[in-house]
């Protein structure tokens, strides 16, 4: 039958989820977008776009909840059209997960696509507030609560409980069943004479389960008469000669307090100054002044005397102040502060994306501040793009320079700075000199990723649109012609905007374009009823190409923060005598239901407390805006947006393990159209180049043509279920070795020298990628020795051929100094390592075993203490067994690696091997002894495979022939040989994933062939079977799997790459295809380490490999494509809760994370808990030492914005809990939430990920909410 249409469903969520589907039968797209949390018993909307149709459709799309299944819509076409529908959300007494499930029917055929969407009860907003903070005991108190939705429309509610405890937690009042009518309920309570003092606590349970908590204080105090405040400049710069502190007493009825002051000005030094030679004084000044006529009493302070320069005392100074009343005698106290710092301007970047689009201009702002964060007016600003001075501007009146690059010639990523002064201007530093630091701003933009290059983005500045007017967003665009259909004259630009979670306005916005031109404009986005989408209006603009491409952009728009009913209070006089009278005139809207208290302003100054106002009732909001999607609707996909060029490995994010097939999930780096969408809460779902699991498969074709040409034919085939547009492939040639040496070897092994040119590149690769083998966080004893012993077998490699260069040593050496160093932090007392070094109970046999041997080859281009690897001789020496054989101590954290050495036999092996290597002293007691473990083991019928391997390579060191002969016989036999490849499998591996056990055992029987005189039948003939596997599992850094089975390859790979080098010859590759594909690559010994690459543009496709010359080449055509996401089955839970204390002058909040392991596997290995800290907070000391103390945490790393958790394992099944304790260090608006990510170390592939937010976030204050009760 005709093809039906191809069908592109994206689910957009988080306020929206975008479902976009495409069914291969047709031109035509569809898209639907509804919230991925739907509100219970809210009215909420789902849209549909069709474009094109070339037949008949029917959509369908329905809700699916448990059992029941509720229709949305059903719509029927055949031209083009966009719809939305409303639909009521069923009510659920808990978050519960549903599924939107979208049906597209044709005439024969039909296609069906779901995603989950996350249900929620209604939430409303309750407030306690008391008619005081303070009470004296046997004073009545009077509190109401007050119920509103949203809206802050008010609701009427069942109080079904209301507590009030004292501090001693006993109930002393209790009201049940109270209703609230029009929003407020009265109560009040009178307390004793003899009440407790202390803090008290009113509770309150509605009948839907809603719980709030107040609290309020008893205490006796005697009101003050007047207040005394300290003026003093917060922050005090080193440019400061002097400081001006005026002293000022007021009554409380406003007049002037007429007295004398005595005040105390200092400099605290600080006790744990470790450079302190001898105990410090604080530097302290008194003064005696009197109050002038305005009740202020002034005084200028010289700082000459103030140790400025010293490091050891606090950056800060400290007044205290006593102000005596004339004439009474009464005396009250106060205290204030200063910042002390050399920091006298601080430049940051506002308002600039993390990305910019080739051909918009990169449009944002400089914000320059003084000391004190006030804005610094007509201040040059110098802005560098990519460390070349670009504009000269200057700032307005609020300290703001804007700027407009202009990207049209950019095309990688980019970095700018922001300096007041020239770069080249800076100050030289001195030691125990302050300087004044004028600051640098840094921000780092990628380049957008577009496969048409065609862009939209919003234009304007992000300031608060106004709320009591209708507003207007802007967005401009490029538009590339190729995308556009054969005289098409419109496009539509569709928006969506979310407020407070839900989907409130969207619209279409047609634009004129022409085909085959570059189409630019901008497009104008209404915004109605703009109060109603305080506090945030969350925009997103899209449009869909006829190639399926998604182009999109989205931004927040705060929105001044207002309230419908206004309310309006003042007295008739603002000032009036003891016993006089006034009037007090209150304004609202007509049938408002409003109350009045009046409160002394003197216990305000007791006790102050948080007011009724617009910022802190927006606060109370349960959504305030939307960002990513719940763990619960996330699929755990990786970035779908492929292909792109390959990216760099961020250090923080685990790549997943590979397949057999060197299958490879890049790393995403910069923005896309996925980000634009998962950063306001999108999730999608399509066949563009938005959709899918990025994969790669790799073909080798090793040629050495020693006396004719030699070909190598290779086809791409895509599998039946693959993201359509997504696919693209390349062919790349590298190395290149003389092969008039070596013999033709005999067919099953496949030619000899086809794997050194391989071989050779294989170690380049490795050399310059020291610091990426593995992209995983460095931090146990065991991970950091990855970073060390490869540098050992690269330069061993490179000074055997000559290839050595002052600037690799240079690179090598320091990963070597700085590694050797870091284990060190691992070393115990007696000697011995451990993955986390003191805090273990003991040594670990194995990572001793592995320091004590590098250390040992690393002396050949470092400095090694050697009393260090003499310690580790000595004390595996002493785990000896009266049988020779060796005892395990410590826990091995990689499970994969039980069988392996985890047993005393196979430890035996490597601890012999380890000793061997340090000198090759055979007969040495200790090494004499651990053979006879080995050959005992070895009479008795051996059969686990990793034991032999390490075994032959053991009695190869020994120079024992028998053994090693026999042992090499024996795994010979259980060789598994697949096209000219050999290597060793592990019983119970995984046939998918990389086993780095198997990666290990093969390498060690490389070792063994290539460290003793050659064995007829196990020549390099053999040994080149094996690299051959071995190179077809690396990673593209040239590491492997995991820690020691990179080690192991990397060693052995070099022993072969040294021993089968050759500069000589040259090669000439050609390859062609049956589509009329012709390129050519030249490889001589001049480029033979330069990665030669071209694209291919047949896929499917079928091309021959030719390779002419006298060296060998690797040739390798990589195909990239995409495949439909993976089930959202995760091996871990993970999810987390906050609870903080908003109220301190730096707020905190306690983030708890709750992991499980779920997976299929007994027991994990070992895992990492990665949190990624909020902009502006950093982690509280005694949060860090509370966590290390944890017994479930083995170390915890804290660096760039990130703090690394790491726990020995857990059991299936188990759960835990973690606590750590934030605390605000800048202030920062608009806070977005951070990413929480729990993954098995050794398989990351299992993972799961959450995200947390301060329940302290601020929000801009503009307008208080003046809330009144009569009480």
């Amino acid at each position: 039958m005709k093809s039906l249409l191809v069908m592109l469903g994206a689910i957009i969520a988080a306020s929206y989820l975008q479902l976009v589907m495409a069914l291969h039968l047709s031109e035509a797209t569809y898209l639907v977008t509804v919230s991925s949390r739907l509100t219970a018993g809210n009215q909420e909307t789902v849209c549909a776009l069709i474009q094109t149709p070339t037949e008949p459709v029917t959509l369908t799309i329905t809700l699916d909840l448990d059992s029941s299944s509720t229709k949305i819509g059903e719509l029927s076409f055949q031209t083009e059209i966009y719809r939305c529908f409303q639909f009521m959300v069923p009510m659920v007494s808990s978050a519960t997960v549903a599924s939107i499930s979208v049906k597209i029917q044709g005439r024969v055929d039909s296609l069906n696509q779901d995603t989950k969407v996350l249900i929620e009860p209604p939430a409303f907003i309750h407030i306690v507030q008391t008619d005081k903070p303070i009470y004296k005991p046997g004073q009545t108190v009077q509190f109401r609560i007050v119920s509103m939705d949203t809206n802050f429309i008010p609701v009427n509610r069942m109080v079904i409980n209301v507590l009030n405890q004292d501090p001693n937690t006993n109930r002393i009042a209790q009201w049940l069943d109270k209703s609230i009518k029009g929003g407020i309920l009265d109560l009040s309570h009178p307390t004793i004479p003899e009440a407790a003092q202390g803090i008290y606590t009113i509770t309150a349970e509605t009948d839907k389960g809603e719980a709030i908590s107040y609290n309020f204080e008893i205490k006796e105090y005697v009101l003050p008469k007047f207040e005394v405040t300290i003026n003093l400049p917060s922050v005090i710069t080193i440019l400061d000669d002097d400081v001006t502190m005026k002293i000022c007493g007021k009554y409380t009825y406003g007049k002037p307090v007429l007295g004398s002051v005595k005040a105390e000005f200092c400099r605290r030094t600080s006790p744990f100054f470790w450079l302190s030679t001898s105990k410090q004084k604080d530097i302290c000044k008194t003064f005696n002044l009197s109050t002038d006529k305005n009740g202020c009493a002034t005084q200028t302070i010289a700082l000459a005397g103030f140790a400025i320069n010293a490091f050891n005392y606090f950056d800060s100074f400290e007044v205290t102040a006593e102000l005596e009343e004339s004439g009474t005698g009464v005396v009250l106290k106060a205290s204030g502060s200063a910042i002390f710092t050399s920091q006298v301007r601080t430049i940051t970047f506002e308002d600039v994306s993390s990305s910019y689009k080739p051909g918009l201009p990169l449009e944002g702002k400089i914000k320059v501040v003084g000391a004190d964060s006030s804005p610094i007016a007509n201040q040059a600003v110098y802005l560098y793009v990519q460390d070349s001075l670009t504009f000269t501007l200057y700032t307005d009146q609020n300290g703001l320079a804007t700027f407009s690059l202009d990207t049209s010639s950019w095309s990688e990523s980019v970095s700018l700075s922001a300096t007041t002064i020239m770069k080249e201007k800076n100050e030289q530093t001195v030691p125990g000199v302050r300087f004044p630091d004028y600051g640098t701003a840094y921000h780092y933009v990628t380049r957008f990723y577009s496969k048409s290059k065609s862009f939209v983005g919003f234009i304007g500045d992000r300031v608060d649109l106004p709320c009591d007017k209708d507003g207007s967003l802007q967005a401009q665009y490029i538009i590339q012609g190729e995308d556009l259909q054969r005289g098409q004259r419109s496009l539509n630009f569709f928006y969506m905007v979310e407020s407070k979670g839900s989907v409130v306005q969207q619209g279409t916005v047609p634009v004129a374009v022409k085909h085959r031109t570059v189409n630019t404009g901008k497009i104008n986005i209404p915004l109605t009823k703009v109060m109603d989408l305080a506090p945030v209006a969350q925009v997103v603009v899209y449009t869909m190409l006829s190639s399926g491409e998604i182009v999109a952009d989205s931004r927040d728009f705060p929105i001044q923060l207002c309230l419908n009913n206004k309310v309006s209070l003042k007295f008739s006089a603002t000032q009036e005598l003891p016993g006089a009278k006034t009037t007090l005139t209150l304004q609202a809207r007509s049938g408002s239901l409003c109350s009045v208290r009046a409160i002394d302003q003197s216990v305000l100054l007791l006790k102050s407390e948080q007011e009724l106002t617009t910022d802190y009732v927006y606060n109370q909001l349960p959504i305030q805006k939307m960002w990513g999607y719940d763990y619960r609707v996330e699929d755990f996909s990786f970035n779908p947006c492929f292909p792109r060029p390959w990216p760099r490995p961020i250090p923080l994010e685990p790549r997943s393990r590979r397949d057999k097939r060197s299958l490879i999930l890049p790393f995403s780096e910069g923005d896309d159209v996925y980000t634009i969408f998962k950063n306001t809460g999108i999730k999608i779902i399509t066949n563009s180049d938005a959709e899918g699991v990025p994969q790669m498969i790799s073909h080798n074709a090793l040629l050495c043509p020693a006396s004719k040409p030699v070909s190598k034919k290779i086809s791409l085939e895509l599998p039946e279920k693959f993201v359509t547009g997504s696919e693209r492939a390349s062919v790349s040639v590298l190395g290149q070795y003389n092969i008039t040496e070596w013999r033709e070897p005999e067919p099953v092994y496949g030619s000899l020298t086809s794997l050194l040119g391989f071989t050779g590149d294989l170690m380049g690769r490795a050399m310059k990628n020291l610091d990426k083998l593995l992209a995983m966080p460095y931090g146990c004893g065991e991970q950091n020795m990855l970073l060390f012993a490869p540098n050992i077998f690269i330069l061993d490699y490179l000074k055997s051929t000559g290839q050595l260069k002052d600037s690799t040593l240079k690179t090598a050496v320091g990963y070597l100094e700085s590694g050797y160093q870091r284990e060190l932090n691992y070393k115990h007392d007696d000697g011995s390592y451990s993955a986390f070094g003191m805090s273990d109970p003991s040594g670990n046999t194995w990572l001793t075993t592995f320091v004590m041997k590098s250390f040992n080859a690393a002396k050949a281009y470092i400095f090694v203490d050697q009393k260090y690897v003499q310690e580790a001789r000595t004390w595996l020496s002493g785990l000896q067994k009266p049988d020779g054989c060796i005892q395990s101590v410590g826990k091995l954290f990689h499970n994969g690696m039980k069988g392996g050495v985890s047993d005393d036999v196979s430890l035996t092996a490597y601890v012999a091997a380890a000793m061997l290597e340090l000198d090759g002293n055979a007969s040495n007691p200790v090494v004499q002894t651990c053979l006879k473990c080995l050959k005992t083991a070895a009479a008795n019928k051996i059969t686990n495979l990793y034991t032999v391997a390490l075994m032959s390579y053991t009695f190869t060191l020994a120079g024992d022939k028998d053994m090693r002969s026999k042992l090499i016989t024996q795994l010979d036999q259980k060789s598994t040989n697949e096209g000219g490849s050999i290597h060793w499998k592990r019983d119970g591996a995984s046939e998918t994933d990389l086993d780095s056990v198997e990666v290990e055992m093969t390498s060690y029987v490389l070792l063994a062939l290539l460290s003793g005189p050659s064995l007829p039948r196990f020549g390099l003939d053999y040994a080149a079977g094996i690299v051959r596997w071995l190179a077809q599992q690396q990673n593209p850094f040239g590491g492997f799997s995991s820690t020691q089975d990179t080690v192991v390859a990397l060693q052995a790979l070099a022993k072969y790459a040294s021993a089968t080098y050759s500069p000589e010859g040259s090669t000439t590759v050609t390859v062609t295809s049956a589509g009329g594909l012709s390129k050519r690559f030249t490889v001589n010994k001049e480029n033979r380490l330069l990665y030669q690459e071209e694209k291919l543009s047949e896929i499917p496709g079928e091309y021959t490999i030719k390779a002419e010359g006298q060296s060998c080449v690797l040739a390798q055509i990589s195909l990239f494509y995409n495949i439909p996401p993976p089930s959202d089955f995760s091996a871990f839970q993970i999810s987390t809760d906050t609870r903080g204390r908003c109220d301190l002058p730096r707020p905190e909040f306690m983030l708890f994370v709750h992991v499980k392991f779920q997976g299929r596997r007994e027991e994990t290995n070992m895992v990492v808990i990665n949190i990624k800290l909020l902009s502006g907070y950093i982690l509280q000391d005694d949060s860090l030492k509370m966590l290390k103390e944890n017994r479930l945490v083995k170390r915890v790393d804290v660096e760039e914005g990130f703090i690394n958790i790491y726990l020995d394992g857990l059991k299936k099944g188990q759960k835990e809990t973690l606590d750590v304790t934030l605390e605000e260090d800048q202030p920062v608006e608009n806070l977005k939430p951070a990413v929480v990510k729990v993954y098995d170390y050794y398989q990351t592939s299992d993972q799961a990920v959450t995200d947390y937010n301060s329940p302290c976030k601020k929000q801009t204050q503009n307008q208080r909410l003046v809330s009144v009760h009569a009480w």
